[in-house]
C-alpha cells in the first residue's frame, strides 16, 4: 500500500473524512503512514481529498506521496516512426542520432531491424501493436498477430513491453473488444498472461491512454480495469500533453501536475512512464524545447518516474491533427531540444 510523510507540523487524525468529523489523534510532521484508501470527489466542498490510515482519516494537502517502488533513473526518450518503413529514412535516422535518445519502439515491421543501432543501455520501451480494425478481437488473436515482433525484441534483450495505446479509444478496441475499463481489464489480464507465458522475464506496463478533456477523464476507464491487472504489472504508463503555446513555464507545469498527479493515484509502488509527451499544438521549435527542458528538470526530480517519451519522430497524422505539428522530423526542434538538453 502507498504510503505519505506528513508535511504540517501537526495534521488532525478525523473519524470521517471531513474537517467537520471528530478529532481523534494527531500525527508530527516527518511521520511515514501508510495509506488504505483515498477519497476523491464526494467530500470535496471544502477542496480537500481525504487518506484513510490505520487511525482513521487525514486531509491529503498537508502530505506528500512518498514512492515505494522499484529504484529506477529517469530518462528522457523518443517514441519511434509511427509508420514503420520510415525507418529506412536516412533523415530519420540522422535526427535520432542527433537527438542520441533511448527508443520507445513498435513491435511491428522494420522496428526489430533497427534494435542494434538505436537502442540504449539506460532505457527501451515496446510497445505492442495491433492493428485494431473495429472488429472484435480475443486476447488469443492479438497475440497471435503480435508475436513474432514481440518474440523478435525479447530475443533481443527487450525487456520492458507496454501493453497496447489508449484502449479507451474506439480506434484502440473500445466498444468492440471491450465495452468499459472493466471489461478491458479483464481482457488484459488475459493477454497479459499470454505474454507472460511466452516472456517469462518481460515486465509489462499497463498502457498509456489517451487523457481526454479534461484530463482526469481517464481515471474512469483506469479505476476499472486496474483491480483486475494490477498485480501483473511492473510499471504503468501515461500519456501527458500540454496544449498552451504562449507560456512554457505554464505549459511544462501543467504537464508535471498531470504526472504528480497521476502517480499518485497508480504509481507509487511502481515506475510510471510518460509513454507520450508533447506540446500537442503548432508552437514553435524553440518553445516546445523550452517547455520539454523545463519538463526534464522536473521530472528527474521525483523518485520512481522511469522515462519521459516524446512524441513524435516521425508521424502521418490525419488532417484534423497535421496542424498541431507533434513530428520532430522536417523541424529544428532537435537542434533546439540538443542546445538546452540536460
Amino acid at each position: 500500500m502507498p504510503k505519505v510523510t506528513i508535511t504540517s507540523a501537526t495534521l488532525n487524525i478525523r473519524e470521517q473524512p471531513s474537517a467537520a468529523s471528530k478529532a481523534i489523534g494527531q500525527y508530527e510532521q516527518g511521520e511515514v503512514v501508510t495509506v488504505q484508501a483515498r477519497v476523491d470527489g464526494k467530500y470535496l466542498r471544502s477542496g480537500l481529498h481525504w487518506l484513510l490510515t490505520d487511525q482513521g482519516w487525514i486531509a491529503e494537502k498537508y502530505t506528500q506521496p512518498v514512492y515505494g517502488g522499484p529504484d529506477v533513473v529517469f530518462t528522457p526518450a523518443m517514441h519511434a516512426p509511427g509508420s514503420d518503413w520510415m525507418w529506412q529514412n536516412p533523415d530519420l535516422q540522422a535526427m535520432l542520432r542527433q537527438v542520441n535518445l533511448p527508443i520507445k519502439f513498435l513491435s511491428i515491421g522494420f522496428n526489430g531491424d533497427y534494435w542494434a543501432a538505436f537502442n540504449k543501455p539506460a532505457f527501451h520501451l515496446v510497445r505492442i501493436y495491433w492493428p485494431s480494425d473495429k472488429t472484435k478481437w480475443s486476447p488469443l488473436e492479438v497475440w497471435e498477430y503480435a508475436k513474432a515482433g514481440v518474440l523478435r525484441f525479447y530475443s533481443l534483450g527487450a525487456r520492458k513491453f507496454e501493453l497496447l495505446n489508449e484502449p479507451n479509444l474506439q480506434q484502440e478496441g473500445l466498444g468492440y473488444s471491450w465495452k468499459n475499463g472493466d471489461e478491458f481489464g479483464r481482457w488484459l489480464a488475459e493477454f497479459a498472461g499470454i505474454v507472460r507465458q511466452n516472456c517469462p522475464d518481460a515486465q509489462l506496463y499497463y498502457p498509456g491512454l489517451s487523457p481526454g478533456v479534461p484530463w482526469t477523464n481517464q481515471f474512469t476507464f483506469t479505476d476499472a480495469a486496474w483491480p483486475h491487472v494490477q498485480a501483473m504489472m511492473y510499471g504503468i504508463c501515461q500519456h501527458a500533453y500540454s496544449g498552451t503555446t504562449n507560456n512554457a513555464a505554464v505549459a511544462a507545469a501543467d504537464v508535471v501536475t498531470q504526472v504528480r498527479e497521476f502517480q499518485k493515484r497508480y504509481a507509487l509502488e511502481r515506475p510510471l512512464i510518460i509513454s507520450e509527451c508533447s506540446v500537442n499544438r503548432a508552437a514553435s521549435a524553440a518553445y516546445k524545447a523550452q517547455v520539454y527542458h523545463r519538463v526534464e528538470q522536473e521530472l528527474a526530480t521525483i523518485p520512481g518516474v522511469e522515462a519521459l517519451v516524446y512524441f513524435i519522430s516521425h508521424w502521418e497524422a490525419p488532417p484534423a491533427q497535421a496542424a498541431h505539428q507533434e513530428a520532430w522530423l522536417g523541424t529544428d526542434l532537435a537542434h533546439q531540444y540538443k542546445s538546452l538538453a540536460l
